[in-house]
């Protein structure tokens, strides 16, 4: 799955793009993260926003198929923690 990331929020408000591909990742990385990208599909966390924390958009695009989710940072399932956060650091960075 092609993932795009949009990170806003934050202390600075700063908004940072990134994007990763779970086709391009080893198996073990691979698996649990589209788990949890096809769970997020299914049912995504609603939760209140939180001041000084990041929300993440995430645009997903599965074989034919394009959907979008926003999930709040303390709802980001652990296996997609280091990919999102290694999106973010190759991405581009706007005020």
């Amino acid at each position: 799955m092609l993932v795009e990331v949009c990170q806003r929020g934050g202390f600075a408000g700063l908004t940072r793009r990134g994007s990763f591909d779970t086709a391009t990742l080893p198996s073990e990385q691979a698996t649990p993260a589209d788990e949890a990208l096809r769970r997020l599909l299914e049912t995504p966390a609603v939760a209140a926003p939180q001041p000084d924390r990041f929300v993440y958009e995430l645009t997903i695009h599965d074989g034919a198929a394009t959907r979008d989710v926003e999930v709040n940072e303390r709802d980001v399932p652990a296996a997609l923690q280091p990919l999102l956060a290694a999106a973010i650091q190759r991405g581009e960075i706007s005020g």
